[in-house]
C-alpha cells in the first residue's frame, strides 16, 4: 500500500498537482552522474546539495556483495 493510499502524507495532494508522475530522459540525465566502481561504471542520481568549494563524492562506492570483509573499518578511514 502506498503512503498516499493510507491517507498519510507530509505534503498535501493539492500541492503536488503540478508534479509529473514521471520525469523525462533529459531531466534524469541532468540530475545523474557516473561513478567508477569495482563492478564498472554506475549511473546514479547526483547528490542533492552542490557545494561551491567542496565537490560531493562517495568515499566508498557501491561494490558487489561480499566484496569487503565483514569488519568495522578503522576510525577515520575513507
Amino acid at each position: 500500500m502506498r503512503v498516499e493510499e493510507a491517507g498519510v502524507s507530509a505534503v498535501p495532494a493539492s500541492a503536488l498537482a503540478h508534479v509529473p508522475v514521471e520525469f523525462g530522459e533529459a531531466e534524469l540525465e541532468a540530475w545523474s552522474m557516473v561513478s567508477q566502481t569495482p563492478s564498472g561504471p554506475l549511473r546514479h542520481l547526483r547528490p542533492v546539495v552542490q557545494l561551491s568549494e567542496t565537490p560531493a563524492y562517495w568515499a566508498r562506492p557501491s561494490v558487489p556483495l561480499g566484496y569487503h570483509r565483514p569488519e568495522w573499518p578503522a576510525r577515520g578511514a575513507a
